[in-house]
């Protein structure tokens, strides 16, 4: 999916977060629907330890570490979205692979895991090139217990208070 925000402003982790989510969304309609209603595991790989290392520690983040957490609104869907699917009997993962198969052997000797991650940044980095206004940014998380914010009509994610000092 296409991750939101200001290009500037994204952060690694930050626009990780936000494929992640648009991911689980993504598969709780695939599994809703007809063709998927018998899945009920999904594996989830992604190069970012940071967003495996949080994801996996969600439900037990003390208030104080939600104070501290970056992108909290996107953590506070992805948690929504884990609870759906341990409450519906169902298995959502993530799991860290390693990056850039390109740099560390030849694309014969590619794993499915190698190959989907290299296909993943081949989008991330053709969405990046062509960021115009309307591709850039298609905001899919809100709550209506919550404040959205944008700046220059792009939905602000993370780190709020600077992007709007910047």
């Amino acid at each position: 999916g296409v991750v939101g925000g200001l290009w500037h402003a994204l952060r690694s982790t930050g626009a990780e977060a936000r494929g992640l989510l648009d991911t689980m969304l993504e598969m709780r309609t695939r599994v809703l629907g007809t063709e998927w209603r018998h899945v009920y595991t999904v594996d989830h790989a992604t190069d970012n330890s940071g967003v495996v290392a949080i994801y996996n520690r969600l439900e037990h983040i003390s208030s104080l570490g939600w104070l501290r957490l970056t992108d909290k609104d996107v953590w506070r869907w992805i948690l929504k979205e884990k609870w759906w699917w341990k409450h519906t009997r169902r298995n959502y993962t993530v799991r860290w692979v390693r990056s850039h198969p390109e740099k560390r052997h030849a694309t014969v000797q590619w794993t499915l895991d190698d190959v989907a991650n290299h296909q993943a940044d081949r989008w991330a980095d053709k969405q990046l090139q062509s960021k115009t206004q309307q591709e850039a940014s298609m905001p899919r998380v809100s709550d209506e217990l919550a404040w959205d914010v944008c700046l220059e009509g792009e939905l602000l994610t993370g780190n709020v208070r600077s992007q709007i000092t910047e």
